[in-house]
Parts: C-alpha cells; sequence; structure tokens
C-alpha cells in the first residue's frame, strides 16, 4: 500500500535491496545480471531472514526492466527501474499502465513496519526529480485515461480502522461521492497544484492578504502563516501546545466555520472538519503553522479540506476543481 502525494511527483517503493546481509553493497548489485559479475559473493547472496515480504524484489518480475541509473529522491540513493504499474487490486481492470520508471529505495529497518509501503506521486514531470515522467503523465501520454485528470474524496472516519476512507477516480470526476457543481480554479505554478487563495475569515477575524495555496494529499491539517494561524486559534478558543505543534481546544466547543475565499468563491469548513479526537480526552485544531522560507506556497490544504470538498485535479487544462460532497 503506497500513500498518493499531490505535491510529489515520483513514485517510489521499498526495496530488497535494504535486506542485503552486506550493507556495504553498492546499489547496483540488487540486480542480479549485475551482482554476479561486478560485486562481491555477499552482496549476491539471499536476502536476510525476517525480510518483508512487500519490498519490491525485481528478479520476481517477468516485466521488469533495468535502466542501468541510479536517482536521488529526496535524500534517498535509489536504483530506478522500470515496470507495469496497476492501480487498484490485483486481477481487476483498473489503470494499468506499462514502461513506468519508479524509484527502488533501499529503506532502513526503521520503516518496515510503516503502514505506508512507498509514494505515489501524482504531481507534474516538472516537479520530479531526475525528471522521471511520473506515473499520471505517462498514462496520459499513453491515452489511458478518458480524460487528463483525477478526482479525491475523503470522508471523515474518526477513529475507525480498516474501513474505506475515501476514493481517487482516475481519468474522470467522481459523480458518486460528489455533487456536480464544481468550481475551477488556474494553477499559479506547472510544478505543483498550486493556485490563489484570496482571503480567509473566521469569527470576528478576515485576512485578505493573496498567497499562493497548494492542495496536498500527503499532509493530514491545513497549514498557513503562523500570525494567521494564531489569530485563527484565538478566534476559536485555541491554545497552542508547544509539545506537539498543535492547537487544543475542547472537544465540546461549538466553532466555525472557517472560511477560504478562491477565485472569489467562498468555501466554509464546517466545525466537523476542524476538531479532531487526539484520543487522549483531548481535542486539537485541524490546522498547523507553516513557514515556508519566503519561496513557494504560504498555505498546505490537507485532509481537513479534502474531507470538506471532493478535489479534481486536472493536468491537461492545468486547474484544479471544488465541490461538495455527497455525504
Amino acid at each position: 500500500m503506497v500513500k498518493f502525494d499531490t505535491a510529489t511527483s515520483n513514485f517510489w517503493v521499498p526495496d530488497i535491496s535494504a535486506c542485503n546481509t552486506n550493507t556495504n553493497c553498492p546499489s547496483y548489485c540488487v540486480d542480479s545480471n549485475f551482482c554476479t559479475f561486478l560485486c562481491d559473493t555477499s552482496c549476491c547472496s539471499s536476502p536476510k531472514d525476517g525480510c518483508p515480504t512487500y519490498l519490491f524484489n525485481s528478479t520476481k518480475s517477468s516485466t521488469y526492466v533495468s535502466t542501468e541509473k541510479n536517482i536521488t529522491v529526496g535524500a534517498m540513493q535509489c536504483i530506478l527501474g522500470e515496470d507495469i504499474v496497476r492501480f487498484g487490486n490485483f486481477g481487476s481492470l483498473q489503470l494499468i499502465i506499462p514502461k513506468t520508471q519508479f524509484a527502488q529505495a533501499p529503506i532502513n529497518t526503521d520503516f518496515w513496519n510503516d503502514a505506508i509501503n512507498g509514494v505515489m506521486g501524482l504531481g507534474f514531470q516538472e516537479n520530479a526529480d531526475g525528471n522521471v515522467v511520473p506515473p499520471m503523465i505517462n498514462a496520459i501520454n499513453k491515452n489511458l485515461l478518458a480524460k487528463p485528470l483525477f478526482t479525491v474524496y475523503l470522508k471523515k472516519v474518526g477513529l475507525q480502522q480498516d474501513v474505506i476512507g475515501g476514493v481517487i477516480t482516475y481519468g474522470d470526476v467522481d459523480t458518486v461521492h460528489c455533487s456536480s457543481d464544481f468550481s475551477y480554479h488556474p494553477l499559479t505554478s506547472t510544478k505543483l497544484f498550486q493556485f490563489q487563495l484570496d482571503s480567509v475569515s473566521v469569527g470576528n477575524f478576515t485576512s485578505s492578504t493573496k498567497w499562493n495555496v497548494i492542495a496536498d494529499t500527503g499532509t493530514s491539517f491545513i497549514g498557513g502563516p503562523k500570525v494567521i494561524i494564531k489569530s485563527i486559534a484565538q478566534q476559536l478558543g485555541g491554545i497552542y501546545n508547544e509539545d506537539y505543534g498543535i492547537y487544543n481546544v475542547d472537544c465540546n466547543s461549538t466553532i466555525g466555520p472557517l472560511t477560504f475565499t478562491i477565485g472569489g468563491i467562498q468555501y466554509p469548513v464546517e466545525q466537523e472538519q476542524l476538531i479532531i479526537d487526539l484520543d487522549t480526552g483531548n481535542c486539537g485544531l485541524t490546522f498547523f503553522r507553516y513557514e515556508s522560507g519566503g519561496s513557494g506556497p504560504t498555505w498546505i490544504f490537507g485532509y481537513s479540506w479534502f474531507r470538506s470538498y471532493c478535489s479534481v485535479f486536472n493536468l491537461g487544462q492545468k486547474n484544479i476543481g471544488f465541490a461538495k460532497p455527497i455525504f
């Protein structure tokens, strides 16, 4: 299971090379075609006992192609491989993308128990490390999608586990979970799903500074400038917790809405999406202080936003659309 991330553009998975008994082995030794000729025999031995079965093993794939290249993704030195990528359950007739390049990451053992076994970057090629063609762009180039877009729908499931928390629809607008009245806004960047935020308001507070904001499925909360977030929290009765970087609030509070204006259209985020149960007898506000450092977006819209609005990411028209979900 991988995380689908609209703020990045590379697809990477944890690789079997993380299980080599000899930690000094070069990354290319994972490829059996090279190992016996170029590497120490200890690098070509079988993986260690207890190695997770979900790690990608190129020797188990009849369609894998080695690019004989390495790639740096973030801080990771990875092998660049190529294979067929399938979205959805194995055997299902869902999106299948041949000749897709991806990074094979030698993740350490600390990662093995993580529920997320890699990242599927859904962004533009301009934002991809190594200028690798992202899977979605590859699918569009191969005319595998009805439309060059995808829709994200999330629902609030609280602390429940093993339940469906949302749906991603590739190649079309989600008409099952989303209302039809989408409003679309132009992107202000060809690297990210970034657009202009006109204003934000709650209670007696309003700020009409125009900011750049990104819609990021890899972020849980809504992030914004420290001074603005502080003012919003004061209106909602939040008290900042220095230890956890979150604003605590009374679980029985009646708050909101927090209204964002985009392209002259008001998008209120209601109380249900503004308060989260921390499972400690306390509750917190679902936003955080975000400092961009003077470059990039000033705001980040995460899960709190996506649970409030279905979002269409249009890679063809380079715009983004929002509509209320059908609950």
